[in-house]
């Protein structure tokens, strides 16, 4: 069986990104593709909050939400604004990348308290140090939004997939993952997809989606990988082969243990790195970004500078401008009674007056 391809969001449609986990000599990696039909996507900053800030969320209306606040401080990949990450990693080694899923269905609107998707990310970045927190309190806040599911991963080696599907987390830890590893299908679409291309070895007709998890699968299954010199240089090897052309934007290696982020976008093609070493996350401290302009090489840990509301607002709004040539601006939001473009619209005017 080959799973079906396209959902109706156009926007899942636009998108086939990878991730995946693996362990090298008592060293813990994230991979993870950021595939977008524009170069605007590259774009944002990295930001490194600190704990102890208090985060008021996006309120909407019928919907039940919560403060909270931040008890690790992060590196974030920041392309909406504060509190609003694509993906990222606390100081604990807690990391969280997403991955476009056009079949999630989020459970109904009841008195659960919940956030929309980009900061029910930072929620999870800001409050939980381990995989298995995570898992202990996934039904605690829940999100609303874009059809999104996740990989996660920590500092003691652990590593889940998280599911919203039929209404209710569906969750996988390490144990259970086959291959670490997740695309634009569900996880259990691809194993079966595997499974059948182990069968009769074609990829003929499969969705790109598909073919990313099974070049994944290959790469991690490689008997030469845990001997390989360079772990992080090996895991760009590994997105590459996931990688399309024109497409993919943003390539991340978090290097866990060392609590360092990698990243090579389309623009330059460089790695550049930010690590949390030499950055302040203390109670009280600002916000400092790395803004992701074209030509970052290197270490540009020491290049962090505060967070402007220019650049925040800015980033918000190059955001919406590029989704909005995607997504219908009427297309309705799940479970929630506004359309895309006033949602983008509140998440600029919250990135206007959020604290700094």
């Amino acid at each position: 069986m080959r799973p079906d391809t396209d959902g109706p969001n156009p926007l899942s449609r636009a998108t086939q990104c990878s991730t995946f986990f693996f362990r090298h000599s008592g060293g813990f990696y994230l991979g993870a593709n950021v595939d977008f039909p524009t170069k605007s996507y590259a774009h944002g900053f990295v930001l490194a909050g600190p704990r102890g800030a208090w985060k008021e969320p996006l309120r909407l209306e019928g919907i039940p939400s919560s403060p909270w606040l931040s008890k690790h401080g992060s590196i974030t990949f920041t392309d909406h604004g504060k509190d609003y990450p694509n993906a990222g990693m606390n100081e604990e080694g807690l990391v969280l990348a997403p991955m476009s899923l056009p079949t999630t269905q989020y459970p109904p609107i009841g008195t659960t308290p919940r956030l929309q998707l980009g900061q029910w990310k930072q929620h999870i970045i800001d409050s939980y140090a381990s995989v298995g927190e995570v898992l202990d309190h996934i039904t605690d806040v829940e999100p609303v939004g874009h059809s999104s599911h996740f990989l996660i991963a920590d500092s003691n080696g652990d590593c889940a997939a998280i599911e919203f599907l039929e209404g209710r987390a569906v969750c996988r830890t390490s144990e259970e993952l086959e291959i670490a590893a997740i695309t634009n299908h569900s996880y259990a679409d691809c194993v079966e997809f595997l499974a059948s291309l182990e069968e009769d070895g074609s990829l003929e007709g499969a969705n790109q989606s598909l073919r990313n998890f099974a070049n994944i699968a290959r790469e991690l299954r490689s008997e030469d990988l845990q001997t390989c010199a360079d772990p992080i240089e090996r895991a760009f090897a590994i997105l590459d082969s996931a990688s399309m052309p024109g497409l993919t934007q943003r390539s991340t290696v978090y290097d866990i243990s060392g609590r360092r982020a990698f990243f090579r976008t389309q623009i330059e093609g460089t790695v550049a790195c930010v690590g949390m070493k030499g950055l302040d996350f203390s109670a009280g401290a600002s916000p400092t970004m790395v803004p992701l302009t074209a030509g970052l090489s290197g270490n540009m840990t020491a290049e962090a500078v505060l967070l402007t509301r220019e650049a925040n607002v800015a980033a918000a709004e190059a955001m919406a401008r590029m989704l909005l040539e995607f997504v219908p601006a009427d297309q309705e939001v799940p479970l929630l009674s506004i359309t895309f473009a006033e949602m983008m619209e509140r998440i600029i005017a919250y990135e206007r007056e959020v604290p700094l």
